[in-house]
């Protein structure tokens, strides 16, 4: 192999919506049997989407990326949508002709990747945790003061919430865990 290949070694995956009936270790398998290199580990998220149906949103990191032309491509297409330089959206495929949109992990991009030269997600400092826990119990015992039956498919309002996250921001404050 050619010693000029730029194989970003720092960067991982997003796939945005994967089965909740793949598991961890065949998102690895499809990875590491594809040639792409050695995965580390995968992240799960559980979600549910409109119809309450479960899937997951999947982080994949690689202790090592193959140093390989096909590799090379892949990461030089996930930077040209990641940039907007294409409408092409990466996909890899799992079980043909099924497959996965990804994308790149941008919670990982830090200003010092030198092949990232337009898209650059952050300054690698933490993001802002709130804590919401409090807004919900102030609903909760104010919906039992009044006596109102809380039905499960009561939607909080964009208002109530916005009203809420905007007085936290405005005393500085955040999730005494993440501090």
């Amino acid at each position: 192999m050619s010693a000029s290949l730029q194989i970003n070694q720092t960067m991982s995956l997003y796939i945005p919506y994967v089965s909740s009936e793949i598991t961890k270790e065949q998102v690895a398998y499809v990875f590491e049997s594809n040639l792409f290199g050695e995965v580390s580990r995968v992240d799960f998220i559980s979600k549910t989407d409109y119809k309450d149906h479960y899937y997951n949103a999947v982080y994949i990191h690689f202790k090592e990326w193959k140093n390989s032309i096909m590799v090379h491509h892949f990461q030089e297409k996930l930077l040209d949508y990641m940039n907007g330089e294409t409408e092409n959206m990466v996909r890899v495929v799992y079980d043909d002709p099924n497959y996965w949109n990804v994308f790149i992990n941008k919670s990982s991009l830090t200003k010092h990747v030198k092949s990232l030269t337009k898209y650059v997600s952050g300054s690698g400092e933490r993001k802002m945790c709130l804590d919401l826990s409090d807004f919900y119990a102030t609903r909760k015992k104010e919906q039992q003061e009044q006596s109102v039956v809380v039905n499960k498919s009561e939607q909080i309002t964009t208002n109530e919430m916005g009203a809420y996250i905007l007085s936290i921001l405005r005393n500085n404050s955040s999730c005494e865990k993440c501090k």
